[in-house]
Parts: C-alpha cells; structure tokens; sequence
C-alpha cells in the first residue's frame, strides 16, 4: 500500500496493527517504512524508537531510521546510527 499512492492508509493499518500488538516488531517496523514513505520522516524517527526498543535494534528499523535522519537534513544522526 505505501509504495502505490495509499500511504496515509497503509499508516492507519499499521497503526492499528501496533495497537493489537504492541510488541510485534514487524507492525512497528512496517509502520516506521510507512511513514518515511509518506514523508513523515520526523513521526517515523519517533517510532524508531519503539521498533527499535522491542526488535533489540534489528538493522532494518535502523536503515529506516537513517534513512528519516537524512530526510530531515540530520545528516551527524544519519552517521551516527550507520555506525551503529
């Protein structure tokens, strides 16, 4: 959905998905993409955080990240969580 023009829906999914999972690192993670995709990039650096907290930072929640950091022109972030 959020790569064919229906991000802000496929937001909305995947937020519910979040709610009935709370720990379900794919819901947070697919969210995460969700929001980078539809230019949320500061709401998807926030739920980095909790994709990142309950997936024990798993290298695809930080590529996300990153990839928000040098959306938002974050570019020491961007560096930051690349070394990581």
């Amino acid at each position: 959905m959020a790569n064919n023009g229906q991000s802000e829906e496929a937001v909305r999914w995947v937020t519910l998905a979040c709610q009935l999972d709370p720990e379900a690192y794919v819901s947070h993670w697919v969210r995460q993409m969700a929001l980078h995709i539809s230019g949320q990039h500061t709401v998807a650096i926030e739920a980095a955080d909790k994709a990142l907290s309950v997936s024990g930072r798993m290298q695809g929640a930080l590529a996300i990240l990153a990839l928000s950091c040098v959306a938002t022109g974050d570019l020491a972030s961007a560096r930051a969580v690349y070394r990581e």
